[in-house]
């Protein structure tokens, strides 16, 4: 509960620039949220010691002053953009305000020498090694100076001893020093390891702009001669049934749906390439529902009879015509018919089409049932993902890419539709599509003048 409250105080201070970087969003949430803390914490104790003791004026307004500047840093991040410029204002806030508070108040040694290590580490962290290596020599000149200069007075009794001052100074500097080394390694191994995932980052991305490439020019290349297969093969289609050569007829057959079933999975190749860049638009038209169903029923038929099946259709519908994507709705309906028969043997597909109310919003239900052996429960999420069908006993017996229905989901989702599936294992799978009959508003913004299909 505090914390989504924090954040978004912090964040505000934050700009835009430094969030979209997630090392320097991190740097300047932690610069801010310290420099907070430390200066809420620092109020607390200097009421309670000047409740205590008393604190004389002009340290009460040095405090004052520090404080102030540790307050200042978020307003710092904001106006400059960066948080190497507030990350300097606080690390000399550390280095000299700290030392002369506690010698002015005076509460020298214990309280304040424990905070000292932490100077070259956000000199470091916040600015850079060398403005941390400077940090720890300013430290160190700071604190012999102190002490030797000023060891009686600053000294108490009970405190430590003024002979072993020189050694404690000593021993204090060696500290610091250990400190900067840990924190320059840190920092050294951080841009190291940075500057091999960009590098690593950049090679993907140029391997995977090579491999987008390479599939659109060898799809290209394999769609032109085999979309000349398929034409030739339906014309001597049509010849054979017209002369009633049953034998050329099935032979045509066989290689209209092999060249169907090839072209299919390269069209999806190609969609998953462009989908993987950005590069899939979605091109708005008005198509005719029975026009588009004549053609499903018709190409459906054919793949039903290679594995025994038998196709019906339940057609209930009054709306002729709907804005869509008609490419796309094609596509969607071909992979779930395809599926259907693919995976069901000596059984019924069955396609049903009707229309549906939504929230007031008129949609067209698209349901393809099948008779096959069903899907576990456990792999029924797994058929939409990429690359996956269930298990790999799946692939190897019914082969295919995986690519299918993960495709027609990612389409019906950009169509403002849904589609979701029902499986019963031993009993069968029901595949069910909807569409609006007009495209949410973020699409009807593109369309300009839709074509009939």
């Amino acid at each position: 509960m505090l914390r989504n409250i924090w954040d978004p105080f912090i964040n505000s201070f934050i700009d835009d620039s430094l969030q979209q970087d997630p090392v320097k969003h991190y740097r300047s949430y932690l610069l801010i949220s310290g420099s907070i803390l430390l200066a809420t914490i620092s109020s607390i104790l200097l009421i309670l010691y000047w409740l205590i003791r008393g604190v004389a004026a002009d340290a009460l307004e040095y405090c004052i002053l520090v404080i102030v500047g540790l307050y200042s840093a978020p307003l710092l991040v904001r106006w400059t953009k960066t948080y190497t410029i507030p990350g300097a204002v606080l690390s000399l806030l550390l280095m000299f305000g700290m030392p002369f508070i506690g010698y002015m108040l005076p509460i020298y040694p214990a309280p304040f020498l424990v905070m000292f290590p932490i100077v070259p580490l956000v000199a470091t962290f916040f600015v850079n090694a060398r403005f941390g290596a400077l940090s720890t020599i300013v430290v160190s000149i700071g604190m012999y100076l102190i002490y030797s200069t000023h060891a009686k007075q600053v000294m108490t009794e009970g405190s430590i001893l003024a002979p072993y001052a020189f050694v404690f100074v000593v021993f204090a500097v060696a500290t610091y020093a250990i400190v900067f080394s840990f924190s320059v390694f840190y920092e050294r191994s951080r841009y190291t390891a940075t500057d091999l995932l960009y590098k690593t980052l950049d090679e993907l991305r140029d391997a995977n702009k090579t491999k987008d490439e390479f599939l659109a020019r060898m799809s290209h290349e394999l769609r032109t001669p085999l979309n000349a297969i398929i034409g030739y093969t339906e014309l001597i289609k049509e010849e054979a049934e017209d002369n009633d050569a049953e034998l050329i007829l099935s032979d045509a057959k066989k290689v209209l749906l092999s060249g169907q079933h090839l072209l299919h999975m390269i069209n999806d190749i190609l969609d998953i390439s462009k989908l993987d860049v950005g590069k899939l638009p979605i091109e708005l038209g008005r198509i005719s529902i029975p026009r588009l169903l004549e053609q499903l029923q018709a190409m459906s038929e054919l793949t039903a009879q290679t594995n025994g099946n038998t196709l019906t259709c339940d057609f209930k519908y009054t709306t002729q015509r709907i804005v869509t994507d008609p490419q796309r709705l094609r596509q969607i309906l071909l992979n779930i018919l395809d599926n259907a028969c693919k995976f069901t043997k000596q059984g019924t597909i069955k396609f049903i089409v009707r229309e549906e109310l939504i929230d007031t919003q008129p949609y067209f239900c698209f349901q393809v049932e099948d008779t096959g052996k069903g899907i576990p429960e456990a792999l029924q999420e797994q058929v939409f993902e990429l690359f996956l069908q269930g298990d790999s006993s799946t692939t190897r017996e019914h082969g295919g890419l995986g690519l299918g229905l993960f495709l027609a989901k990612t389409f019906a989702q950009k169509l403002g539709g849904t589609l979701s599936l029902e499986s019963t294992l031993g009993q069968g799978t029901t595949m069910t599509l909807y569409i609006p009959h007009n495209p949410p508003k973020a699409l009807q913004q593109s369309l300009q003048v839709p074509q009939t299909y």
